[in-house]
């Protein structure tokens, strides 16, 4: 199973969906919830190796950039707020997905407003 949190307040609405996968739920969250002005998504397509698990899998585990953008669109999100990124690194154990600030920012174009936050940074609606 796969959380994810819907933050409403003050007339805004945000989503926060750690680490989710692409699935089929996000036009069912747009017709419960209405669309959001902030979705932070998983953005880095990370590829993780189990110890003790074979054959490996090159699957990501978490959202691509590509699919954070679209899931974004699909949730009517005025930003995207990438998560998930820059925090772990324990390669080859876990591999962020290559080019991943080009491609994401190349996705985004003039689909999704793009909001890239630093460490303690704070984002208002």
């Amino acid at each position: 199973p796969q959380v994810s949190w819907i933050v409403r307040g003050g007339g805004k609405q945000m989503i926060h969906a750690g680490d989710t996968l692409w699935h089929g739920y996000w036009w069912k969250l747009v017709k419960a919830f209405g669309t959001f002005d902030a979705a932070c998504l998983p953005v880095n397509g990370a590829v993780t190796q189990f110890s003790g698990v074979w054959p490996h899998s090159d699957q990501p585990i978490c959202l691509t950039p590509e699919q954070a953008v679209t899931a974004a669109e699909i949730l009517g999100a005025k930003t995207l707020i990438p998560i998930h990124y820059k925090a772990v690194h324990q390669p080859p154990i876990y591999t962020q997905t290559p080019e991943m600030m080009n491609r994401l920012t190349y996705s985004a174009g003039n689909r999704v407003n793009l909001n890239i936050l630093q460490t303690r940074e704070i984002f208002t609606i």
